[in-house]
């Protein structure tokens, strides 16, 4: 038996070396030989399982799973291998949620995996990557970033996880930072064209065309025979960074090859219109589509050159050129987006919305494809104007709950959330930014924006001013003894209370990925990346982003959440919608709290309830709201353990951002973490008293003085009182003030005289009260 495991063993590590090479068929027989070798085994399970499903032998893989038994007692925790098997095979059944879940299961058992191996132990370096990328195809590009931090603290100069990571922050919206890791990529191995073509894709995404051309040149020079998409790709970037000549004898060598080159003669077109040779293009566009009408790259540019270039009734022309080419091509997203953008820009938002929904119908989440990202977020940018347009979002206030709700969901991630996250202030979302002199060297620059986590670095003139930007990739392309020689100039600033919609429109027209702001602590940068994020912040995302935090990344979510809601005030939504979705986000965290405080002290050794009260409870929480809560556990039960495990809650919840109850109401106090028992005591004489009340004021015939009326109300208070419900109902905190022992005895014995007058039937209601029962 020792021996096969042994050569089990040897049968994995054989595996594990295939894999690196990308030899899957290879890799996958030494996987069936461990697993067969020592069965009993998870790891070579999971392994094997896992060699099935990059062969894209699904049905195999979950028949395997589902035959070989597992024994319990040898598995104390599964292993990542297995997990994101299991995680992987409900993604491709179509249950994201249970892929949600075991994806992340699959990352807290590769982090104690890591956290039990000495450095450069991870064994397996291809599961982090392939685990990232299926957290990006559910939809949790940040849970994937965290999964690839951990291959990279064992494999620094893997360029397959830097890769991925750069991939990774896109898809979060951090552009910047993925400009980096790409940037890192490309260093790591520069003959590998795919690195460079993502390298120039983001460059292009962030504006950045100068830098995208010389990265698209460079690929080029780098092929003997260039694809003919890279090519595309070239001549497109060349004219767009001003170099129409270039992108014409491209196109034109592409052309003369006799082939049917839609994209060259597009682009061709526009080269030519942009050189002044308007009717020309346009003439060799309409001659095209007459031909052959389904190439949607000739639309596009027949449509972008009667926008561009054609006086009067332009608008119109490209309105019906972008109909006719998605009844020809009409399975095609961004025709249907270009229509939606004319018809926005006619004013024309009823119009525009069938447009924009087919769009967003037809565009699918993509991990590698970063200009289909970009398309995606332009779909929800203009979606959410025109639903703002259209007053959707007003309309939602109307409905019932139910139906408000169902609004919500389909208008929350598209339209409320870039809304809100768009009209927000661009000072708000902008970061600090590094100043140095001009005569700064590369290493003091790169050297600042290592130690502040930058992206650019701020070049001050001698009077104080700023002069330019510099990135890091500008010193490593342009090179020079000073920071001054690489910086882009002149600085484009902002006021800090210009939204990030100006903030886009401003970056577009002048082709740009860097804003400066000027706040009131002094500039900030804002870049293509907060808008991105802006476009990917809302409640949705706060939740799930809450379900896998951290306890020092639960903070970051409270601002985010801030954030959103304070530009709730410029979009038409309804409040209690933008309340009931705080607090939402805020049962997240809150939850996000217990499942960390247990994870720290243990599991409750008796059965417990977390109570929400209060605005939280009511699902009326909004900013500046804290925390009111209480905790129920089952009698019998240790009051020691649930009292410190409340209060490890509270303390966290509390660091999260939402403090506690200025008047003690919360679990971490004694008076709101007891048993069932006691709590149902406490509601018992809280019921009694109300139902007294109740009595009272039904009774209008046989009321009692203003006085006794006093007298009775504040003892029903002071009743109130001992219990603190007075804070749950009623806001005005002077009527919990401390009272003097002869107040107490005074409406006891006001409370005496009152049920005894009831008991007499007495008739001693004052004149107002009977105004009340009696009107008129």
């Amino acid at each position: 038996k020792i021996a096969r495991s042994l050569q089990a063993e040897i049968a994995a590590l054989a595996a594990q070396i295939a894999a690196e090479d990308n030899d899957h068929q290879a890799c996958l027989s030494a996987w069936e030989q461990a697993n067969h070798l020592d069965p009993d085994s998870a790891e070579h399970l999971g392994g094997f399982l896992l060699a099935l499903i990059d062969n894209n032998r699904l049905g195999e893989a979950e028949t395997q799973f589902s035959e070989q038994p597992i024994n319990p007692e040898k598995l104390p925790y599964q292993p990542a291998r297995l997990l994101y098997v299991r995680a992987t095979l409900a993604f491709h059944s179509g249950d994201l949620n249970k892929a949600r879940l075991l994806a992340g299961q699959t990352l807290d058992s590769l982090r104690q995996v890591t956290e039990l191996a000495s450095a450069g132990a991870l064994l397996d370096l291809q599961l982090p990557i392939k685990l990232a990328r299926l957290f990006m195809s559910i939809g949790l590009p940040r849970e994937a970033i965290k999964t690839v931090r951990l291959a990279l603290e064992h494999y620094p100069g893997s360029v397959d996880a830097t890769t991925i990571m750069a991939k990774s922050l896109l898809s979060a919206g951090q552009l910047d930072h993925a400009l980096q890791y790409a940037h890192i990529a490309v260093g790591l191995a520069p003959d590998r064209i795919d690195l460079r073509n993502t390298l120039a894709e983001m460059l292009e995404v962030a504006g950045n065309w100068q830098s995208a051309y010389e990265e698209r040149a460079a690929i080029l020079e780098k092929q003997a025979n260039p694809a003919v998409s890279d090519l595309h790709h070239f001549a497109s970037c060349a004219l767009r960074a001003g170099r129409p000549e270039e992108t014409i004898q491209v196109c034109q060598n592409l052309l003369s090859e006799g082939k049917n080159d839609g994209i060259a003669l597009a682009i061709y077109a526009r080269a030519i219109a942009e050189q002044g040779s308007i009717q020309d293009a346009l003439d060799i566009l309409e001659q095209t589509i007459e031909d052959n009408p389904t190439q949607k790259d000739i639309w596009l540019a027949l449509a972008d050159i009667y926008s561009r270039y054609q006086q009067g009734e332009s608008i119109q022309r490209v309105i019906e050129t972008l109909n006719a080419a998605t009844k020809a091509v009409p399975e095609d997203a961004e025709l249907w987006l270009a229509l939606g953008e004319a018809y926005l820009g006619e004013n024309s938002p009823t119009q525009a919305l069938p447009a924009l929904r087919n769009a967003r119908n037809l565009l699918e989440p993509t991990i590698d494809g970063v200009i289909e990202q970009t398309c995606l977020s332009r779909v929800a940018l203009r979606l959410g104007q025109t639903l703002q347009q259209l007053g959707h979002l007003e309309g939602a206030r109307r409905g019932a709950p139910g139906e408000r709700r169902a609004a919500a969901e389909e208008l929350n991630d598209r339209a409320a959330v870039t809304q809100a996250g768009l009209l927000a202030p661009a000072g708000q979302l902008a970061a600090p930014v590094p100043r140095l002199p001009l005569t700064a060297t590369p290493a003091e620059v790169i050297a600042r924006l290592a130690a502040e986590g930058g992206s650019a670095a701020l070049l001050i003139g001698p009077d104080g001013g700023a002069v330019g930007l510099v990135t890091a990739g500008d010193l490593a392309r342009r090179g020079g003894a000073t920071a001054y020689a690489a910086m882009s100039a002149p600085v484009r600033t902002l006021p800090p209370d210009a939204s990030l919609a100006a903030a886009a429109d401003a970056m577009a027209s002048a082709r740009i990925g860097r804003l400066v702001v000027e706040a009131d602590d002094g500039p900030r940068l804002l870049t293509a990346a907060h808008l991105i994020d802006a476009l990917r912040t809302g409640p949705g995302q706060l939740v799930a982003a809450a379900a896998r935090a951290d306890q020092g990344e639960l903070a970051g979510i409270r601002r985010r959440l801030d954030a959103w809601m304070a530009s709730l005030a410029r979009v038409r939504i309804d409040p209690e919608l933008a309340a009931a979705e705080g607090s939402r986000v805020a049962d997240a965290v809150l939850a996000r709290c217990i499942a960390l405080a247990i994870a720290e002290l243990g599991e409750p050794p008796a059965p417990c309830a977390f109570l929400c009260v209060g605005s939280q409870g009511r699902n009326e929480l909004l900013p500046g709201g804290d925390q009111d809560n209480a905790l129920v556990f089952a009698d019998g039960a240790d009051p020691r353990w649930f009292r410190a495990f409340a209060s490890d809650v509270v303390a966290r919840y509390h660091a999260a951002g939402w403090p506690r109850c200025h008047g003690g109401c919360h679990a971490g106090e004694a008076r709101w973490c007891q048993t069932l028992t006691a709590w149902r005591a406490n509601l018992g004489a809280f019921s009694l008293f109300a139902l007294l009340l109740t009595i009272v004021m039904l009774v209008w015939a046989r009321a009692w003085k203003d006085l006794l009326v006093l007298l009775w109300l504040s003892y029903v208070l002071l009743s109130l009182r001992v219990f603190y419900w007075w804070h749950i109902l009623v806001p005005m905190t002077w009527i919990a003030a401390p009272a003097r022992r002869e107040l107490v005895r005074a409406v006891r014995i006001a409370f005496f005289v009152t049920v005894t007058s009831l008991v007499l039937k007495e008739t001693l209601a004052p004149t107002w009260l009977l105004q009340l029962y009696r009107p008129g």
